[in-house]
């Protein structure tokens, strides 16, 4: 009895491991051929991504030539008006000892003092102060503030968007960049203002080299302002931002610009 309980356990398991085998063998088939169209898949994907790196490539090259195109359109265009303005407009200014006499002859207006150029003839001190004569004189200043609240990273460029003033047609609200349109030394000034807990580092770059920096980091409850100055030599076509440092790794928090308080970027030319 014990001996044929025996051989029928023998037979079961030597049947189980006889399946056991099989079953492994297939199981290995299926995870093989699943493994190789993973590699397929694998290499595709690396194809592509080949394929897009080549085209990025491609792309960052036709915007650099593109945004060279359009420096030179805007450098052309300024260099037109201005002599255009200065060619035209000039010769309908009159002399400065005319501006002295009233526009009828029997009459003739007190003569004035340089230092103190008090005019009563009232088409005279528009003239004086119109944008085309401000322009005719080579006048370049710009002032812009931001809209509204924003939260930069690193290395973010700061979009002032809101201009209120820009003789001589160089600041650019779109990208927040002050294109020079005239060679010369040039004043330039920023506020920052920033909320409660919130820590930011920024730079003044001309040309994508740093002339400035300011840093501020907030506590509760308070609001804070920071500004910064740079006096700089810049040529015409310069590139001039305000950005948020490129390597400082703890910019972080709210920059506020409200009714109450400004975050503005203001520059103009000494003449």
């Amino acid at each position: 009895m014990k001996c044929t309980s025996y051989i029928v356990l023998t037979i079961w398991y030597l049947l189980f491991m006889d399946t056991t085998a099989e079953f492994t063998e297939e199981t290995l088939r299926v995870v093989l051929k699943e493994v190789n169209e993973l590699r397929l898949v694998v290499m595709d994907l690396k194809n592509l991504i080949i394929q897009q790196d080549e085209r990025i490539t491609g792309l960052v090259a036709a915007q650099i030539q593109d945004r060279d195109k359009i420096k030179k359109l805007e450098s052309d265009y300024r260099t037109s008006r201005f002599c255009g303005n200065h060619s035209v407009k000039a010769a309908d200014v009159p002399p400065t000892n005319e501006l002295k006499v009233a526009r009828s002859s029997d009459s003739i207006l007190p003569m004035v003092s340089d230092a103190d150029e008090t005019f009563k003839d009232d088409d005279t001190a528009q003239l004086l102060t119109s944008p085309k004569t401000r322009q005719i004189r080579g006048i370049v200043a710009f002032y812009a503030y931001m809209s509204s609240d924003l939260q930069p990273g690193i290395h973010h460029t700061i979009p002032f968007d809101v201009v209120k003033t820009n003789d001589g047609n160089g600041y650019h609200h779109s990208s927040g960049v002050f294109i020079a349109p005239v060679s010369g030394v040039y004043v330039f000034t920023w506020t920052i203002r920033m909320t409660l807990e919130s820590e930011h580092s920024t730079e003044l770059v001309v040309n994508d080299v740093v002339y400035g920096a300011i840093f501020m980091r907030t506590h509760t409850p308070e609001d804070q302002n920071v500004s910064g100055t740079v006096v700089v030599h810049v040529n015409q076509n310069d590139d001039v931002y305000i950005r948020t440092h490129v390597s400082y790794p703890y910019n972080a928090g709210n920059i506020r610009s409200d009714q109450y308080s400004r975050t503005s970027f203001a520059g103009w030319k000494l003449n």
